[in-house]
């Protein structure tokens, strides 16, 4: 008699947290929705309680003749809670990303400077990916609530500025998507609140495991793991995550969790 309501209440407060992580739109998408938004590559050069200072490497999409531009925060907004839209939570001094930016041409807060640039709601559109490695991070193509199969997480570096330079959009990543080769692997619960457990045949001391959030920021990252490994995740925020298993630097199997 107990199982049906509590089911009901497990799944509404699934429905409750995703709403107010609002299911995120890929980097992709997103240049395609604000297409007026300027799109570069680049790193952070500082990082201040109101923004961030970048540098341009590659203007992929607009105009911008400044070299150095200023990043100011976002609105933070209240959904069952604050969220923070700060500029420095797109990562740390030095940092390469790439980054969707809308130009200032209201102000909306007492730090806004016309202009200049601020951060766009990253929590509905993702609008930064991370370079690591010279590997792009981050939801790059896909909807993060479908089977991910058509998802791409990485890309090399080189190539997505060439193929934005040469097309302005995203259709050249689009028709190049690398196929991950998928091997018997499963994780469970999912969701999940604290932890979950790997069951994946065959495991070999050159498998590792990493979890990257919507950002495309690795959050975590264990190797020499077993079937039946129990990975905490106390230490992460509610969300979702793209759990990745790699096998001498090849994808093998890719799917995503939500942490509760």
């Amino acid at each position: 008699m107990t199982k049906l309501p509590l089911l009901v209440i497990f799944f509404f407060k699934v429905q409750i947290m995703l709403g107010c992580s609002f299911i995120p739109e890929s980097f992709c998408r997103t240049s395609f929705v604000y297409q007026d938004d300027l799109i570069v590559t680049g790193y952070i050069t500082s990082v201040d309680s109101t923004g961030i200072d970048f540098e341009i490497l590659a203007v992929l999409r607009g105009s911008e003749s400044r070299s150095n531009i200023r990043i100011w925060d976002g609105t933070d907004y209240d959904c069952n809670g604050i969220w923070s839209l700060a500029a420095a939570d797109f990562g740390d001094v030095g940092d390469t990303l790439a980054l969707i930016l809308p130009l200032i041409t209201e102000i909306e807060n007492t730090w806004d400077q016309l202009g200049d640039y601020r951060r766009r709601d990253n929590h509905v559109y993702v609008t930064a990916l991370k370079v690591e490695n010279n590997i792009l991070n981050g939801l790059i193509t896909g909807i993060s609530i479908a089977p991910s199969s058509n998802d791409l997480h990485q890309y090399d570096y080189d190539d997505f500025v060439s193929a934005w330079q040469e097309s302005q959009h995203c259709d050249v990543i689009m028709d190049s998507q690398q196929q991950v080769e998928t091997m018997d692997v499963a994780f469970f619960p999912n969701p999940c609140k604290d932890v979950f457990s790997v069951k994946i045949p065959g495991v070999n001391n050159s498998m590792q495991l990493r979890i990257i959030n919507i950002q495309g920021q690795l959050v975590m990252m264990q190797e020499n793991f077993s079937d039946g490994t129990l990975i905490s995740l106390k230490h992460l925020p509610e969300g979702i995550y793209w759990v990745f298993i790699s096998e001498k630097e090849h994808i093998i199997f890719k799917d995503k969790l939500v942490r509760m």
